[in-house]
């Protein structure tokens, strides 16, 4: 063998670790989004779901990580098994298993969404990791970014086989619990914090970790059945120029809380969570009205969207009282601004709304049951919490 021949074979020898060795990092990164998404609460701890996650990461790195990303088919084989669904089914109905999940398609829905989402952040990752932008500079990373993304499909294409008629509903449902999971767990984090800073002792606080822990339990139980099918009615909202303000519903799982200077993937994940408010007063009721004001208040508050254009007569809005008729105004904008606007300007536009909604909505129901209200006449959005960072939790809960 020649010198240059030599020189070649360690060049291909070099290219071929340099790949496995992208791809060995690409499934830490997206283990390492599992497990963000767990402490999220977007995806329990003890599922089964969290638990197939994990296992396929671990079994990929172990086997044929040479050859190509292998993931997807370890998690493929899991979900198809009619032995393990059924084993599943029987432990949920024996009460030796308390999943989060209300059925096998439900569960589906978590691991291939928790699936697409984490790849796609890991491959931003690798591609920030291993060149200077958010896309791929060498052909070592385009491989191995490609081969994530032929994965991600093959996991879309299979969920939608998979779900069938009820498909569009049963994402939908998974999304929506997943979000009220995800605000429950964000007001335990509060009572915990509010308890080690003596704002509220520890008997109040045990009370109102029970309170959480009961809808918890509850949402776990919640099934297709149960919900109002004009909860989970599809809608799809346009600006003048024809772009799309919310993405397709199997694709909004992908856009979680990020610290992106662009703010796009925060924004969609607002959208998410402002348009699936009202199943989540399914699992929370009364006392999520509170929450989701105190949160609309937040983003019009938050730098992130401050330098957002809001019009003098939506100021005047905001800060005036809300009427019921505002209750008859749909959730999202029907002309939304433009995807070219300033940022954030969808999600404040949104956030008036939500703010306004649910003031209207608290003020029918203590018409109806004839109780003041507290805090001398102010609602929850109209009070000054540009000091606080947390909110008290009423005491009749």
């Amino acid at each position: 063998m020649t010198s240059a021949d030599t020189r070649v074979r360690l060049e291909e020898v070099a290219i071929e670790e340099t790949v496995v060795s992208i791809r060995k990092t690409l499934l830490s990164a997206v283990k390492a989004e599992y497990w963000d998404f767990m402490d999220l609460g977007l995806l329990p701890r003890n599922s089964t779901a969290a638990q197939l996650l994990i296992y396929s990461v671990d079994t990929a790195k172990q086997f044929h990580v040479e050859k190509k990303m292998n993931d997807w088919n370890k998690l493929r084989r899991r979900l198809e098994s009619k032995e393990r669904a059924t084993l599943w089914r029987l432990k949920q109905k024996m009460r030796l298993s308390t999943d989060f999940a209300s059925s096998w398609t439900e569960l589906t829905v978590y691991v291939v969404d928790s699936f697409a989402a984490a790849h796609v952040r890991a491959q931003k990752s690798i591609a920030r990791y291993y060149g200077h932008t958010a896309s791929a500079d060498t052909a070592e990373e385009w491989l191995i970014i490609e081969e994530s993304k032929h994965e991600v499909r093959e996991a879309k294409e299979f969920l939608r086989r998979r779900l069938g008629v009820c498909g569009e509903r049963a994402v939908r449902l998974a999304h929506s619990k997943q979000l009220a999971q995800f605000i429950l767990i964000h007001q335990k984090t509060i009572i915990e914090t509010m308890e080690s800073q003596g704002v509220v002792s520890g008997g109040d606080a045990e009370g109102f970790l029970h309170k959480i822990q009961s809808d918890l339990e509850s949402l776990s139980t919640l099934s297709l059945d149960e919900v109002d099918s004009g909860c989970l009615e599809e809608a799809t909202y346009r600006s003048s120029e024809e772009s799309v303000l919310v993405e397709e519903s199997e694709d909004t799982f992908e856009s979680f809380p990020t610290q992106d200077a662009e703010g796009a993937e925060s924004d969609n994940f607002l959208l998410t969570v402002i348009k699936s408010a009202r199943i989540c007063m399914l699992a929370h009721g009364e006392d999520l009205v509170d929450e989701l004001e105190f949160l609309a208040k937040k983003i019009l508050e938050s730098p992130t969207y401050s330098r957002s254009w809001t019009s003098a007569s939506s100021r005047r809005a905001l800060g005036g009282s809300a009427s019921p008729m505002d209750l008859a105004q749909p959730l999202l904008p029907e002309a939304a601004p433009s995807m070219e606007s300033m940022p954030g300007s969808a999600i404040r536009t949104i956030a008036r709304r939500v703010s306004t909604r649910m003031q209207a909505h608290r003020q029918l129901m203590r018409a109806s049951s004839g109780a003041s209200t507290p805090n001398g006449g102010l609602l929850p959005s109209q009070m000054d919490t540009g000091k606080v960072d947390i909110v008290m939790p009423k005491a009749d809960i």
